[in-house]
């Protein structure tokens, strides 16, 4: 026999599910729902009259097989255990993925026949994203000091190749082969000592952090102006749009590095949309603009370049991660980014559909 829930809202016990900020269903003993609290409804995005009679099924995610849910449910039903907790990944009405944590508790009547089910849902999200930054940063310490010996060994050893070609190159004009070979080691030389400078950007990127209040305005004339030139070389039309908004707080200098790092981004990005052949001949443009929100200042910088595939929306900020071919970047500029931002108490998101360009997002809090 089924039963329904009597939702008086006098009851001490409907106020401890209704108010509860857990997700909770409570289904009868054929695992047909009988109510959800407003917490499940805003964690999944249904409301109670597209959920009341049907099972959760419809929250599968495809995710785990047959066998997963066989022992789940030959936990929740064993009467010596009685319940059913752990990790799972559902799906909402928007068909996003929601991994949760779950228990299940079977509610017996008296003589011990099942009544029904109860299941309490924790977003997991949270959770998660809170792990991967843990190990990010575990990873980045490693790096860290790794990258930091390794500069400083390669950067000796660089002075000493530049210092030698140097003076091959300053030989006389008739040993023309011996100055080209020497103007060959020095462009190489200076395009490593460039990859050192990004290492020890890299090491050093939390020390001697000096918060303050920042103005945007000034900041953005002055990249602006320092774009200016490369611009019209590069022929991509940069638009900056801002307005006198509240100062951040951050590090001026830093903050500066950080959109250089993503202006640079946005070049390469069109650079490389113009190695299509398809392509060839499109005007592209870099646009930086501001929005003021109710706690932070977002700089966004939207090019019209090759955009990111999705596969790659998840690694781009990773050390060492980079499309490029051999030679033509290490891929520390972006999670040098990151790091920096991250430092202040800042963030960076990013929109990107392949062949239509990307906008990376600066969110830096107000001071």
């Amino acid at each position: 026999m089924s039963y329904r829930i009597d939702p008086d809202p006098s009851s001490i016990y409907f106020r401890s599910f209704a108010d509860c900020s857990d997700a909770i269903m409570i289904t009868d003993e054929f695992g047909k729902i009988l109510y959800i609290n407003p917490a499940w409804e805003r964690l999944y995005g249904f409301n109670q009259s597209e959920v009341l009679g049907q099972t959760p099924k419809f929250l599968h995610s495809g995710k785990h097989d047959s066998t997963f849910y066989k022992n789940m449910w030959k936990a929740i039903t064993d009467p010596k255990l009685g319940h059913w907790k752990g990790e799972i990944i559902n799906r909402t009405k928007s068909d996003t993925l929601l991994p949760v944590y779950l228990m299940i508790t079977t509610i017996r009547r008296p003589d011990q026949s099942i009544y029904g089910y109860v299941g309490i849902a924790t977003d997991f999200r949270v959770h998660k994203e809170g792990e991967k930054k843990n190990r990010q940063q575990e990873n980045l310490a490693a790096l860290r000091t790794f990258s930091e010996g390794l500069a400083h060994q390669i950067g000796t050893t660089l002075g000493v190749i530049r210092g030698r070609a140097e003076f091959l190159e300053a030989q006389p004009s008739s040993k023309r082969t011996v100055q080209s070979s020497a103007k060959t080691i020095i462009e190489q030389a200076d395009r490593i000592q460039q990859c050192v400078e990004y290492l020890l950007q890299f090491c050093r990127t939390t020390r001697g952090l000096d918060l303050q209040e920042v103005e945007i305005a000034p900041l953005l004339r002055e990249i602006h102006k320092h774009y200016e030139k490369r611009a019209q070389d590069l022929m991509i039309s940069f638009r900056f749009k801002h307005s006198d908004h509240p100062p951040i707080k951050g590090d001026s200098q830093r903050i500066k590095n950080i959109l250089i790092h993503l202006l640079d981004n946005a070049i390469d990005a069109i650079e490389n949309e113009r190695a299509n052949p398809k392509k060839a001949g499109t005007n592209h443009e870099i646009h930086v603009y501001t929005e003021e929100h109710e706690s932070e200042i977002k700089i966004t910088i939207r090019d019209t370049g090759c955009g990111i595939e999705e596969k790659d929306l998840d690694k781009i900020f990773q050390p060492f991660f980079t499309k490029k071919d051999i030679g033509q970047g290490i891929g520390l500029g972006l999670s040098l980014a990151l790091t920096l931002t991250q430092d202040f108490g800042g963030r960076i998101s990013v929109t990107s559909q392949p062949g239509a360009g990307s906008a990376f997002t600066l969110h830096i809090p107000k001071a």
